[in-house]
């Protein structure tokens, strides 16, 4: 397994990941992901004393990220880091007038995880921006995740980071159950998104049995 048995490992992103976190206590994980993480860790592996930190934002965009990083990451010298960011930088294409251009969201998160790497995180886990398309409208999208995807992955090889490709993962999911099994609006998946989302991260940290 790739994690220590003393590790902080602080998980990053938007709504996805906060999963409906309650703001006002630091330790919560929310309900999502990141819990099934913590809950499968503790349950199989006692032994281990694994710090889980959930610092996900509702409507985080990747500079809104960079902006918080060293507050929400850096401090916490945390030993493995997770990044699930991308899909509000697409969302603010169509609908703000904030959005960044390819160019800009890659020098973002390059820095960001520069910045980790100088202040000694041992692994960084990124996990691709996503869409389960539960209606036709949300077609129109697949060029800009596809271009957001492309960024994330050439940034993992660049800092041989592990990858997990959800959005591949989804996909494939939702040959066998519509995209309605796996989320409700196409965005945010529900408990058996997150539960898959949480068993892909398992599995890539050798965590999984």
């Amino acid at each position: 397994m790739f994690i220590n048995k003393a590790s902080t490992i602080v998980f990053q992103g938007d709504s996805i990941t906060a999963g409906n976190i309650i703001s006002c206590n630091e330790n919560s994980l929310g309900d999502g992901y990141v819990f099934f993480i913590d809950t499968y860790i503790k349950s199989i592996y006692p032994e281990y004393d694994v710090n889980i930190v959930n610092k996900g934002v509702d409507g985080d965009s990747i500079l809104n990220l960079k902006k918080r990083w060293k507050e929400t990451c850096v401090n916490l010298h945390p030993d493995i880091i997770t990044l699930l960011i991308g899909i509000n930088d697409i969302w603010d294409k169509y609908y703000s007038d904030n959005y960044l251009t390819d160019e800009e969201f890659l020098f973002h998160y390059d820095d960001i995880i520069c910045d980790s790497m100088l202040n000694g995180v041992k692994k960084i886990v990124l996990m691709e921006p996503f869409i389960i398309p539960v209606n036709s409208d949300m077609e129109s999208w697949r060029k800009d995740i596809y271009s957001k995807i492309d960024i994330v992955r050439r940034l993992a090889k660049k800092y041989n980071c592990t990858y997990i490709p959800l959005d591949s993962i989804f996909g494939e999911l939702c040959t066998i159950k519509g995209p309605e099994y796996w989320s409700n609006d196409g965005i945010h998946p529900n408990v058996k998104g997150h539960f898959i989302i949480a068993r892909s991260w398992l599995q890539m940290m050798n965590a999984w049995i």
